[in-house]
């Protein structure tokens, strides 16, 4: 059962770590915290990397830096001009969220993005306030019980909204 201040505290371990990775899989944006990790994939043995702590958010969330909206959920769905890529003319279709998400990886290298504060409010929504004047804000907007967002800790607890504390 989901409780805001468990939820603060599992999801708080992250305060004082960098935020590094945004990506996604499909509609699910994908928000990386602390040092690199490795494990093996689940079914092909495949090494793969990603952050020790990882927010997968699957409602309504944005980046905010000051009084901007940076980039947010719906820039998933906007698609920028398709370009050619390679010269057998391959072609690529992306997304805005996923132009945005290159620059702000290739910003965040420089170790700008460190996480002072995790508010979680009683109704799921999150705030990740970053030391360089950004903010993420996560907005669950859904009366059923699907899964709005899951904060995880690689080899270790989930907690999910609106769920709560699960095992890996």
């Amino acid at each position: 059962m989901f409780d805001a201040q468990d939820a603060r505290t599992a999801i708080g371990v992250i305060i004082g770590q960098p935020f590094m990775e945004v990506g996604r899989i499909g509609h699910m944006a994908i928000l990386g915290f602390g040092r690199e990790v490795s494990w093996a994939s689940a079914g092909t043995a495949e090494l793969v990397t990603g952050r020790e702590c990882a927010l997968h958010v699957n409602c309504a969330f944005r980046m905010t830096q000051k009084a901007r909206i940076i980039f947010g959920s719906d820039d998933m769905y906007e698609t920028l001009p398709v370009k050619r890529v390679s010269a057998d003319d391959s072609m690529e279709s992306r997304s805005i969220y996923d132009d945005r998400a290159d620059v702000i990886e290739k910003v965040l290298q420089n170790g700008s993005g460190i996480v002072q504060d995790v508010s979680v409010g009683a109704v799921g929504d999150l705030r990740i306030q970053l030391n360089s004047a950004v903010t993420i804000e996560v907005f669950p907007a859904s009366s059923t019980s699907a899964e709005a967002w899951r904060f995880l800790v690689r080899f270790g607890a989930h907690y999910s909204f609106p769920e709560g504390p699960s095992s890996p």
